[in-house]
C-alpha cells in the first residue's frame, strides 16, 4: 500500500506532504472546469479569511483568478485576485529579464543549460507569466561544466548565497544536487544544479533527460527544457517530499502539464524511469492523489501498473524519510549520499568526513558548529 493510501485510511495527513481539505477546495476551484470549480470556490470562500491564508494557497491565487475569469465570475474579490496576478506577472518578468543575459553568456562559452521548474513550466504549459509565482530560476548544467558555470557566474557578479568553503567544494561537489542560490546586484536569484534529482546524484544520472530535452527560447535566448514526460516525472518526484507547509504547487504544476494542449506523455517511459531510479512511490502517490481529488486523466492501465509494481524495502525507507524529514532521517539520507564518496575509510575517518560533508552542505563556517546547527534544525522541526 502506498504512503498516501495509508495516510488516507488512517484519516490523517503527513504534515507538508498532501494539501489540506481547504487547500483541496482551492485546487479544485483553480483547476477544474465549470460548475465543479465554482462549487469548490464558494465552499473555499466560506471557510477561509483571505488575509490569513497560508503561503501555498496564496501562491495559487493567480491561477484561481484566471479560472474564475474564464468562468465569467463577478465578485468583489476578483479585483484583489487580479492584483495578485499582476504582481506575479511583474516579478516574473524581472526574473526572466535578468536571466536571459546569463543564459546567453553560458551559450557563448559552450555551457549547455536546461531551465527547470517554474521558468520552463511558465513558457511551455502555463503560457502566462502571471499564473505561476517564482522565487528564483533553476538552471541545470552538466556536471563536467558545473565548475566553469560557477566561475562564469562569479565573474558576472552573481554572488553565491552559500559561500563555497575552499577545498571542501571540490571534495564534496561530485554528489551535490545543486550549488545553492546565486544573487545578482538587484536581488534576482538563480539556483544552479548539476543533477536533476537530489535522489540521483551520480555520473550519467541525467543522460536520458538531456537526450530527450526540447529546445526552449527564453527572451530570444535558446536553451532547453525537459520533455513533457520528464517534466511530469520531475514535478511529482520533487513535490512529494516534506515541506514546512502542505504543498500545493506540485499538484497545480502536474495537472497543468497533463491538461495542456498538445502534450504527449509517454507513460511507459515514465514508469520505467521511476523503476530504474527507485522512485516509484512518489509517482504512485502523486498519480493516485490527482486522479482521486482532481479527476486527472491518467490512463487506468497506468494506475493498474503502479499498483502491481514491486517496491523494495530500501525504497520504502528512503521515501518515508523524504516525506517525514525528521532529523535522524535527514541525516540518514545525507549519509547515503556521502557514502558514495567514501566507501573505504574506517569508521572514525568516515565519521570525521561526514561531519565535513554536513558542514559543506549546510554552509557552516566551522566543523564544530555542525552539532549545534543540527540541534537547532531538530528544535525548529519539532515546533512546526
Amino acid at each position: 500500500m502506498s504512503i498516501y493510501n495509508i495516510v488516507m485510511s488512517m484519516g490523517q495527513r503527513l504534515t507538508g506532504v498532501f494539501p489540506t481539505r481547504k487547500q483541496e477546495l482551492l485546487l479544485r476551484a483553480a483547476l477544474l472546469p465549470g460548475d465543479k470549480a465554482l462549487s469548490a470556490w464558494r465552499d473555499w470562500q466560506r471557510q477561509v479569511n483571505l488575509d490569513h491564508i497560508d503561503l501555498g494557497s496564496y501562491r495559487l491565487l493567480p491561477l484561481l483568478y484566471r479560472n474564475l475569469e474564464r468562468l465569467e465570475v463577478k465578485d468583489s474579490l476578483m479585483d484583489r485576485y487580479r492584483g495578485i496576478y499582476r504582481q506575479t506577472w511583474y516579478k516574473n518578468q524581472i526574473l526572466f529579464y535578468h536571466l536571459a543575459p546569463l543564459l546567453k553568456t553560458f551559450k557563448q562559452k559552450g555551457i549547455m543549460t536546461m531551465i527547470l521548474k517554474g521558468g520552463a513550466l511558465i513558457l511551455l504549459y502555463y503560457k502566462d507569466h502571471g499564473l505561476r509565482p517564482m522565487d528564483d530560476f533553476d538552471v541545470l548544467v552538466e556536471p563536467d561544466q558545473a565548475s566553469a558555470a560557477i566561475d562564469l557566474m562569479t565573474k558576472l557578479q552573481w554572488r553565491p548565497k552559500r559561500r563555497p568553503l575552499g577545498a571542501m567544494a571540490n571534495q564534496y561537489s561530485a554528489v551535490m544536487h545543486d550549488f545553492g542560490g546565486f544573487v545578482n546586484a538587484v536581488g534576482c536569484e538563480v539556483d544552479l544544479h548539476q543533477y536533476l534529482l537530489s535522489e540521483c546524484c551520480y555520473l550519467h544520472a541525467d543522460d536520458q533527460f538531456w537526450a530527450a530535452s526540447v529546445p526552449l527560447t527564453l527572451n530570444n535566448v535558446l536553451t532547453s527544457a525537459l520533455s513533457d514526460t520528464d517534466q511530469l516525472f520531475h514535478v511529482c518526484v520533487h513535490g512529494l517530499k516534506w515541506h514546512a507547509f502542505p504543498s500545493l504547487r506540485w499538484v497545480a504544476d502536474a495537472m497543468t502539464i497533463i491538461n495542456a494542449p498538445q502534450v504527449r506523455i509517454d507513460w511507459g517511459r515514465l514508469l520505467i524511469m521511476a523503476q530504474e531510479r527507485d522512485l516509484v512511490l512518489p509517482i504512485k502517490d502523486g498519480f493516485f492523489y490527482m486522479q482521486e481529488k482532481l479527476e486527472a486523466p491518467i490512463p487506468a492501465a497506468v494506475l493498474d501498473s503502479l499498483r502491481r509494481l514491486p517496491i523494495a524495502p530500501a525504497e520504502r525507507k528512503a521515501y518515508r524519510a523524504r516525506l517525514e524529514q525528521r532529523p535522524g532521517q535527514a541525516l540518514w539520507l545525507y549519509y547515503q549520499r556521502y557514502s558514495k564518496l567514501d566507501s573505504r575509510s574506517g569508521p572514525f575517518r568516515k565519521f570525521i568526513g561526514f561531519i565535513g560533508f554536513l558542514q559543506y552542505v549546510w554552509g557552516i563556517k566551522w566543523w564544530w558548529q555542525v552539532p549545534y546547527y543540527l540541534l537547532s534544525k531538530a528544535v525548529r522541526r519539532l515546533i512546526q
